[in-house]
């Protein structure tokens, strides 16, 4: 399999999990504020970095916003595209795929919550091609002294 079909693989898994999760007729409900472009600090198990989120409109497979999306961390360079979706006032559920220098594919989902102190977000990422190989991760607009 090319890593762009394993990626649009494990992004419809994403999609049929939602819809298992928050449910048929939330899954289908408008989203109400678009998914804003921030840039977060970023931190898994290879250290810290940055994440940066640029909407690109109306995602209509998800229903969402559409994502373009770039890391840094430890003098690398991650980039590619994604989504998140609103699911109540404040929780966004979001998924994102990002390639490195060397064509490695890597995919990304988790939760992204709009606090007081700013945005936070945690959940995990694997390796494209290598089930079970990748691992946490967390970001937050402020430093964090839990993440």
């Amino acid at each position: 399999m090319t890593n762009l079909l394993r990626l649009a693989v494990a992004l419809a898994g994403v999609l049929l999990l939602s819809v298992a999760v928050v449910g048929p007729a939330a899954a289908q409900a408008p989203s109400g504020d678009q998914f804003p472009s921030l840039t977060l600090a970023y931190r898994d198990r290879d250290g810290a970095g940055t994440i940066q989120f640029t909407g690109q409109g109306v995602d209509p497979a998800s229903n969402g916003t559409r994502l373009a999306v770039v890391l840094q961390q430890n003098g690398r360079s991650f980039s590619g595209q994604g989504f998140a979706r609103q699911l109540d006032v404040v929780t966004y559920l979001g998924s994102f795929w990002l390639t490195d220098d060397a064509d490695t594919g890597y995919v990304f989902t988790g939760i992204f919550v709009r606090g007081f102190a700013g945005w936070t977000g945690e959940g995990r990422y694997e390796v494209v091609g290598s089930p079970g190989v990748g691992g946490t991760w967390t970001m937050s607009s402020a430093p964090c002294p839990v993440c």
